[in-house]
C-alpha cells in the first residue's frame, strides 16, 4: 500500500439533529436487547457486556457523523479521496492501470461509478476500471483482486476506492440512521519487496443472512426495488428480517474468529504477531471485542466511530487511514484487516507493512 487517504463531508450531524428518540422500528439494523434476551440467545461472551452497557444510549456511542452535502454526489467524495491517495503515494494518474471501486450508493442506479471516476481522475483510456464489492467487506476483496491481477498481469499500480453515502437512503426515524455516516477511502497499491505486502486472504459467506440488511422500497418491502411505477416510494436501507440482525450481532465475535484464526494459521502466524487489528465498526466496541476473542491487547485496535459513526464499506479503510496519518504503522508491522458486509459476507487480509 503506497498511499491511503480519506474524504469526509464537511457537514457534521450531531445527536441533537434527532428531535425525538423513538422505539424499535421494523427497519432497524441494530437493537438494544435486554439481559434476558442476551442470555436466551447465547450471545458471544465478548459481546454481552457491551450490549448491556449501551442499552440506555439511543445513539450506540455515536456522537458525530459526516453527511454529504446536498448538490454533491458520491463520485465527488470518491474523487477527492482518490486524488489525495495518489498525491500521498507520489503516483500520477497516468501511472494507474487498474481501478477497483465499490460505492455503497452510486451516482445513478447503473452503471457503477468506476468508468465515471476513471474519466474524472484523468486516468488512461486503457485502464482496467471495474466495480467489485462484498458490501462492507470490500477493502480485503479489493486488495486480493489487485494482488492477484498484479501477479498475473501487466498491472503496476492499482487505485482502490470504497465509499458509503448511506445518508441518502436512510429514514430519520430508524435507529440505523443515528449511527451511519458518509465517507470515502482510496488506496494506491503497488509492488513491494518479497516478504512485505499482502500475505493472505480469507473469506466467509453466510447467504442465509441475505435479508439482514437491504436497500428496499421504504413503504412496501415486497415490491421489487426497480418497480418504481408500482411503489412510488424512496428506497431505504433497512432490515426486512430484524431477527437476522440480532442473531448476527450476537455472534459477531465468532464470525470474526472464523475468518481471522484460519487466516493466521495459513500464514504460519499467531494472534500475538498482530501489531494492528484494523476492523470495521458497526459499534465502537467491536474492534476491542475482536481483540478479546483472539487474545490480543485491545490497544492493538483503533476506533473512529465516535466522530464518524459507522461508514460501512469505508469503515475499515478509515481506521487504517487514521493509523497511517498518525504514523502509527511502521515497516514490518503485521496488519490484520477485517470487514463484514450485508449479505452476509466477511473477509480478512494480512499485510506485512512496507
Amino acid at each position: 500500500m503506497l498511499g491511503i487517504a480519506a474524504a469526509l463531508p464537511e457537514q457534521v450531524r450531531t445527536n441533537d439533529w434527532w428531535p425525538t428518540v423513538t422505539g424499535r422500528e421494523q427497519g432497524d439494523v441494530f437493537e438494544q436487547p435486554s439481559a434476558e434476551v442476551l442470555r436466551a440467545r447465547g450471545v458471544d461472551p465478548e459481546v454481552v457486556p457491551h450490549f448491556l452497557a449501551e442499552a440506555g444510549d439511543p445513539f450506540l456511542g455515536a456522537r458525530k457523523r459526516r453527511v454529504l452535502e446536498q448538490g454533491r454526489s458520491p463520485s465527488d467524495l470518491e474523487r477527492e479521496a482518490a486524488l489525495a491517495a495518489m498525491s500521498r503515494a507520489g503516483i500520477a494518474p497516468e501511472a494507474i492501470d487498474l481501478l477497483v471501486v465499490f460505492s455503497h450508493v452510486t451516482d445513478v442506479a447503473a452503471p457503477s461509478n468506476a468508468p465515471l471516476l476513471a474519466d474524472r481522475l484523468g486516468l488512461r483510456s486503457d485502464v482496467l476500471s471495474l466495480s467489485a464489492g462484498r458490501e462492507g467487506a470490500s477493502l480485503p476483496l479489493h486488495l486480493e483482486l489487485a494482488s492477484s491481477l498484479m501477479h498475473s498481469g501487466p498491472y503496476e499500480h492499482a487505485l482502490l476506492i470504497q465509499s458509503a453515502v448511506m445518508s441518502r437512503v436512510m429514514k430519520r426515524e430508524h435507529l440505523t440512521s443515528r449511527v451511519v455516516g458518509d465517507a470515502a477511502v482510496a488506496a494506491v497499491v503497488g509492488r513491494v519487496p518479497d516478504g512485505f505486502g499482502v500475505l493472505g486472504f480469507r473469506h466467509h459467506t453466510m447467504g442465509d443472512y441475505f435479508r439482514m440488511a437491504q436497500l428496499l422500497p421504504a413503504q412496501n418491502t415486497d415490491i421489487p426495488w426497480y418497480r418504481g411505477d408500482a411503489h412510488q416510494a424512496a428506497l431505504c436501507w433497512q432490515s426486512p428480517v430484524p431477527e437476522l440482525s440480532r442473531k448476527m450481532g450476537a455472534q459477531i465475535a465468532s464470525v470474526f474468529e472464523a475468518v481471522a484464526r484460519p487466516l493466521l494459521d495459513a500464514c504460519g502466524l499467531e494472534p500475538a504477531d498482530v501489531t494492528h487489528l484494523v476492523a470495521y465498526e458497526p459499534r465502537p466496541w467491536v474492534p476491542s471485542a475482536f481483540c478479546e476473542r483472539l487474545g490480543i491487547p485491545p490497544s492493538r485496535s483503533s476506533s473512529r466511530f465516535g466522530e464518524l459513526g459507522y461508514t460501512l464499506a469505508a469503515s475499515s479503510g478509515l481506521v487504517l487511514e487514521g493509523l497511517v496519518a498518525q504514523e502509527r504503522v511502521a515497516r514490518g508491522d503485521l496488519v490484520l484487516v477485517y470487514s463484514e458486509g450485508a449479505g452476509a459476507s466477511s473477509s480478512g487480509c494480512l499485510i506485512r507493512w512496507h
